[in-house]
């Protein structure tokens, strides 16, 4: 018998999700290899992606791009820079806070 351990521990009526990665890199060459960082966000989305279809959970993807222009070194971003003594290179406040708009809102919708 295969057990899914992602489910296994819940009640049938619960709803998991998972989110996409927040592409978080910046734009105009800030950083060394953005191209490749790019890719390797989107390869980590389209994995969580894969594990969550295998999973039978729902995905939120739209969490992906909630950054754009506010991504690192941006003039306001929403996440910390790679040079950040705490916390570096994830989502601040208003990060976690706009990721948080946008998990609420698809729960709204998803009712």
């Amino acid at each position: 018998m295969e057990i899914n351990l992602s489910t296994a521990a819940v009640r049938p009526q619960t709803k998991i999700y998972a989110v996409a990665y927040v592409d978080f890199i910046s734009v105009g060459n800030k950083i060394p290899n953005e191209a490749s960082c790019h890719k390797i966000m989107d390869i980590l989305t389209d994995t969580i992606k894969e594990a969550t279809q295998e999973a039978g959970i729902a995905f939120i993807e739209s969490v992906k791009t909630c950054f754009v222009g506010h991504e690192m070194f941006s003039s306001e971003p929403f996440v910390d820079s790679l040079f950040a003594s705490t916390n570096a290179a994830h989502p601040n406040s208003k990060g976690y806070a706009k990721i948080g708009e946008l998990v609420a809102a698809h729960l709204l919708l998803d009712q």
